[in-house]
C-alpha cells in the first residue's frame, strides 16, 4: 500500500516535507523499515521515530502486528524541514498508506506539533 504526505505551510514558521512510502503487512510480528542508504542519519532517525509512533498506535487499535515499510522518497528544505516535521510527515504518510488515522496529532496555528501519549 502506497502512502504519501506533503506539507508546505507557514504557520508561525515555514514547514516543509514530502514523504512517499510503501507499507506491506507481514507475518513476522515486527516492524521492518527500509531506507535509502544515502539519507542522512538524522533524517532516518526522525522518520523512524514517526513510523514507530504510528506503529505502536496501529497495532493496539487494529490488532494487526507485522509491517514492512519502504521509504521510497524523502524531500526536505534546510531550515523548513526539521526532525519534528519529518516525524509528523512519516506518521501522516503511514496513515495514508493504511487508511488508518490515529487521534491526538495536530499542528497549532503557531506551528507547534502536538502528539498524544497514545493509548
Amino acid at each position: 500500500m502506497k502512502g504519501e504526505f506533503k506539507i508546505k505551510e507557514k504557520m508561525g514558521k515555514p514547514i516543509y516535507a514530502h514523504i512517499i512510502l510503501t507499507v506491506i503487512e507481514n507475518n513476522k510480528n515486527e516492524l521492518i523499515i527500509n531506507f535509502d542508504n544515502n539519507l542522512p542519519y538524522e533524517t532516518k532517525l526522525s522518520i523512524e521515530f514517526g513510523i514507530l509512533y504510528y506503529y505502536q498506535q496501529y497495532i493496539k487499535l487494529s490488532k494487526k502486528v507485522g509491517l514492512s515499510v519502504n521509504i521510497d522518497y524523502v524531500h526536505g528544505i534546510p531550515v523548513d524541514t526539521t526532525a519534528i516535521v519529518l516525524c509528523y510527515s512519516a506518521i501522516k504518510a503511514m496513515a495514508d498508506a493504511l487508511a488508518f488515522e490515529i487521534k491526538g496529532l495536530l499542528i497549532t496555528e503557531n506551528g507547534d506539533f502536538i502528539f498524544s501519549k497514545g493509548i
